[in-house]
């Protein structure tokens, strides 16, 4: 009689063991029944290079639901106050996908920039994240970097320096807008056959007591559709 006690008892652990087994499974099959993932494709929208002129981009970015259940958007946001997303109202059904559009302004904003795009699901905890990266040609350079010297009696740095574009050889800038202590005037063009060259003189009233210093000189164009141009002048004490 021990012998075959000893058999049962090992059969019921064995049958209580898979009952558990099967239990588990069965919750994790309701649990993934009735889940939703959803992805974005794709999440990095790499739009390369884009002309400044070009204010107002479009784009679109593609949520697709994995799941079994459809799920419904709770609120989008994003890293940037110019990039705009609007929120559908349709929910993402099952084994589906839904288009979202994005507008972004590019007024104001120079090279390299990357934008984050958060949706956030009734369905899931953690925010899905879209990037959107590219880099703003703005149709101007300088050679940098533009060094000045300030006159240690005066307080005042005079110095030369040119821009150069091959978009807008008509460009005229704002030069009464400049900040007080700034004095900057046209001293000559030169057009060659790809690009033109403007060469300015400027004078600036320096209040910094340390030096060397870096001054960003915003100048801005008087057709507002261009984008401003932004140039960095290190200031020195003439020795």
């Amino acid at each position: 009689m021990k012998p075959h006690c000893s058999i049962l008892k090992d059969y019921s652990v064995i049958l209580l063991l898979l009952c558990l087994s099967f239990c588990g499974c069965a919750d994790s099959d309701r649990k993934n029944a009735h889940e939703t993932r959803i992805t974005a494709n794709p999440s990095v929208l790499d739009v390369g290079e884009v002309r400044a002129n070009q204010n107002l981009m479009h784009l679109s970015f593609v949520l697709e639901n994995h799941g079994r259940k459809p799920d419904r958007i709770q609120k989008i946001f994003s890293s940037c106050g110019c990039t705009v997303v609007k929120k559908p109202d349709k929910p993402i059904k099952p084994r589906s996908h839904l288009t979202i559009p994005v507008t972004i302004n590019l007024s104001g904003q120079t090279d390299s920039f990357a934008h984050q795009i958060y949706v956030q699901t009734e369905g899931q905890d953690a925010p899905i994240l879209i990037e959107i990266k590219g880099h703003v040609l703005n149709d101007f350079r300088y050679l940098s970097p533009i060094r000045l010297a300030v006159e240690r009696q005066t307080g005042i740095a005079k110095g030369t320096f040119e821009i150069f574009t091959n978009q807008h050889p008509d460009i005229q800038f704002c030069l009464d807008t400049l900040p007080k202590g700034i004095t900057l005037r046209e001293i000559s063009r030169n057009k060659s056959v790809n690009e033109m060259s403007i060469r300015f003189g400027i004078e600036m009233v320096v209040a910094e007591k340390s030096s060397p210093f870096i001054y960003r000189l915003v100048l801005q164009p008087t057709d507002p559709r261009i984008i401003p141009l932004n140039v960095e002048i290190q200031c020195f004490t003439a020795q």
